[in-house]
């Protein structure tokens, strides 16, 4: 593979999902010509239309109301698995791979657990709107989105009883970073929040009664704050691009900040009003993001991977259900992050429990065979009100078609499908030090692919 072919799967794993071999193998094109393309303003933005969807559907079927909070518990869980499907599914098929990574990007950033599948689709549309926009309007619309209102207990946060939650996590994990405000500055932005909650219909609403709209000192100034007060000040300070910055940077270059370019985002963010789409297209057309030791040296996450191999070898799962139960596996669920601070990333995708389950899964999933389960035990009391499968159900059908991807390699010379398809499907440099291994004679393509995805470098992008 030449190295403008290198840069271009480079900036593909990292904008997106990665080269499908029905488009990308021998993709021609200038590397300028694809930061073009996939920075596309003018692109559609997909929203999930799963939940309101599939209620009506019950209720045609039951010729009753089957309300998602009316404590049917069959209901909650069949439309939490299949939203999470949806999801997944809309990232495969999306024609608009950057929308969809920033908004897994700040899904995870803004993390939040969603059961209830109709709330949680909602949030992940409000943050679908905003993935490319201005980070203040995301933050304002995210803060006072009902689902983050009710995971972090604003809600119940009163003049009279300040609850300290929603205001320590919007600086700590979403804003500003530890260390970059004081416990006093906690208790101010509370109180500066108190009052905001949600109707019955889930519509944002201030009362008034429940604020408290005495003077408040916060990050150095003085003043009857409220909450969008607050949230202003807080991208006033040019620490909040600063920590950003410095986010994007590990998700989308390098797990290790270099602080010089990170002080360099950090001018462009914050002078630009804090505009991801103008950040974004930076990054993408910098040298530096395709210095060599940017390249391949990020564990893919799970939902990566899954997107890829679904993309690449039309993945389709026999039940919405099971395609959750690989998640758990995997860590990362959909819709249910494990905490406020989000999944982890990096090289804790990889531990003794998923590495051997991440290298046997390609062979598994195109081979159409019964994939073992056993999913991680953290989720299980947490999600006990999602997973529908039963407890003995420890075996899942999926079903592959990999004819277009054959058809694709078998335009090429047999003598080639090495270079072409380590190309495709590794980012290491030299890849012929790990192929020793390699068969001059596959019976087919995705013989050969199965061999490459077999591989530990398989999953680095």
């Amino acid at each position: 593979m030449n190295s403008q072919q290198r840069k271009i799967n480079h900036l593909l794993w990292r904008s997106g999902f990665g080269p499908v071999a029905q488009q990308h193998l021998n993709t021609s094109g200038s590397l300028q010509t694809w930061i073009d393309e996939i920075t596309d303003k003018r692109k559609p933005l997909f929203y999930l239309d799963y939940s309101d969807k599939a209620i009506a559907g019950l209720q045609k079927k039951s010729g009753m109301e089957m309300m998602e909070r009316a404590g049917n518990k069959v209901v909650r869980r069949l439309l939490f698995v299949g939203t999470n499907h949806y999801w997944l599914q809309t990232m495969i098929n999306s024609s608009n791979d950057l929308h969809e990574r920033m908004t897994l990007f700040w899904a995870g950033i803004f993390a939040c657990q969603n059961l209830l599948a109709r709330q949680g689709e909602s949030y992940i549309n409000t943050i679908r709107e905003h993935a490319l926009g201005k980070f203040p309007d995301l933050l304002s619309a995210v803060s006072k989105h009902p689902s983050m209102l009710r995971f972090l207990n604003n809600k119940q946060n009163r003049k009279e009883h300040p609850n300290e939650n929603f205001a320590r996590e919007v600086m700590e994990l979403f804003t500003l970073g530890r260390g970059n405000y004081s416990e006093n500055d906690i208790r101010e932005a509370a109180r500066a929040f108190t009052g905001w909650g949600f109707d019955n219909r889930e519509n944002f609403i201030f009362r008034k009664q429940h604020h408290d709209d005495g003077e408040k000192e916060f990050l150095g100034m003085k003043g009857k704050f409220d909450g969008d007060d607050i949230l202003n000040i807080i991208t006033s300070q040019k620490q909040c691009a600063r920590y950003l910055s410095t986010r994007i940077y590990m998700h989308f270059v390098n797990d290790q900040p270099d602080e010089k370019i990170i002080e360099e985002l950090t001018a462009r963010f914050f002078n630009s009003g804090y505009d991801i789409h103008v950040l974004m297209k930076h990054i993408f057309s910098s040298d530096w993001f395709y210095a060599e030791e940017n390249i391949g040296v990020k564990v893919k996450s799970p939902v990566v991977l899954l997107v890829n191999l679904s993309r690449n070898f039309n993945i389709r799962f026999a039940d919405h259900a099971e395609v959750l139960r690989i998640q758990r596996i995997l860590g990362q669920v959909l819709l249910f992050p494990p905490n406020v601070a989000g999944w982890p990333e990096g090289k804790n995708w990889i531990d003794s429990s998923t590495l051997l389950y991440r290298l046997n899964l390609p062979s598994m999933l195109l081979k159409a065979s019964n994939i073992p389960i056993k999913a991680r035990k953290e989720f299980d009391a947490q999600l006990a009100d999602a997973d529908v499968s039963e407890e003995d159900k420890s075996r899942v059908k999926i079903y592959s078609d990999t004819k277009a991807f054959e058809d694709s390699v078998r335009a090429i010379k047999p003598e080639l499908w090495k270079s072409q398809l380590a190309g495709l499907l590794l980012q290491t440099p030299n890849t012929d030090t790990i192929l020793h291994k390699w068969k001059e004679r596959y019976t087919s393509p995705a013989e050969a692919a199965l061999y490459l995805m077999s591989l530990p470098e398989f999953q680095l992008s």
